[in-house]
């Protein structure tokens, strides 16, 4: 079996954005006493998704979440070889 650098790397960084940049929102969102509200951290998790689906897409398939891979794998959907 091949290890896939580039697609476990993909995922990774893909990851690594949607949750710095989500507890970031929470995180500023708590420090400014509310300014960004509630629709303001769920516009930028969706922003964090969008970016990462059309920047990592066709490497990886944008899963973004290892659970969501690992679903994937289990139901049949999803190759067992192309799981890190």
């Amino acid at each position: 079996m091949v290890f896939r650098y580039r697609t476990f790397l993909a995922e990774l960084l893909g990851t690594f954005a949607l949750v710095f940049f989500g507890a970031g929102a929470v995180m500023v969102n708590e420090l400014s006493g509310g300014a960004l509200g509630v629709v303001g951290i769920a516009t930028v998790f969706g922003a964090i998704v969008a970016a990462v689906i059309y920047g990592l897409g066709e490497i990886s398939g944008a899963h973004i979440n290892p659970s969501v891979t690992l679903a994937f794998a289990l139901s049949g959907r999803f190759s067992w070889q192309k799981v890190p």
